[in-house]
Order: C-alpha cells, then sequence, then structure tokens
C-alpha cells in the first residue's frame, strides 16, 4: 500500500512509494537552461579565439597591436575595443570579464605555449 501526505493545497508533500523523485522541468526552467548554455558559448569568446586560434595558426593578427598568449583573450580585447567597430564596444565590454576568468583557468597551458612559441601577434616591432 502506497500512502501520500498532502498539504493543504492538496499538492503532494511526501510518498511511501518506492519511486525516485525526479526533477520535473517546467518551460520557465528549460529557457533558464537554454538561456545558460547559449551564454556560456558566447562569454570568453575571445579567449577561445586566441586559445584555438594561436594554436592551430587561424588567428588574424592584421592589427597592429601585441596579443601574448598568456591572458590573450584580454588582450584581444582591449586591442578590439581600440582598433574595432564603435558598435562593437558593448560586446569587448561584456567579454571582458569573461576573458580574463578564463584566461586565468588557461594559465597552466599558456604560460608554457608563451615561453615555447613567443607572442600570439607580435604588433608592431619598432627598432
Amino acid at each position: 500500500m502506497v500512502a501520500t501526505y498532502l498539504n493543504d493545497r492538496g499538492s503532494e508533500l511526501c510518498s511511501d512509494s518506492k519511486e525516485p523523485d525526479l526533477p520535473r522541468f517546467t518551460g520557465i526552467n528549460l529557457l533558464l537552461i537554454l538561456l545558460l548554455f547559449s551564454l556560456s558559448l558566447v562569454v570568453g569568446c575571445s579567449t577561445l579565439a586566441t586559445t584555438i586560434g594561436g594554436a592551430t595558426g587561424d588567428f588574424d593578427c592584421s592589427h597592429t597591436r601585441r596579443i601574448p598568449r598568456v591572458y590573450s583573450g584580454v588582450a584581444a580585447d582591449i586591442s578590439h575595443w581600440h582598433t574595432g567597430p564603435p558598435e562593437d564596444r558593448l560586446l569587448v565590454f561584456i567579454d571582458l570579464p569573461f576573458s580574463a576568468f578564463a584566461d586565468t583557468l588557461l594559465l597552466p597551458y599558456s604560460i608554457p605555449m608563451q615561453k615555447k612559441h613567443g607572442d600570439l601577434c607580435p604588433g608592431d616591432q619598432k627598432p
């Protein structure tokens, strides 16, 4: 026999059944999960671009600013702030703290790469 206990609104409080209590996803919960997942793909994109692009050689160094491999996402954001179109500044402003966090997590990778390969983009090298 399964006993179910209800609160004063008729909602089930607990039950003696052996069924596992699985989380129930509502539309708002799914929307929040989708939003957080989408946000995680966007934030720190300068770090992803410089780390992955630097490893494959696909990162564009056509600008004149130096970008080291250590904190490369932050350096790329700052460079884009100064050289990119003004309408991109809000995205750069939003991305900067997330790139700083991601760059910090990637220090064990980026420090040896900096020592081995040097800067990702040398920038203007004036004599």
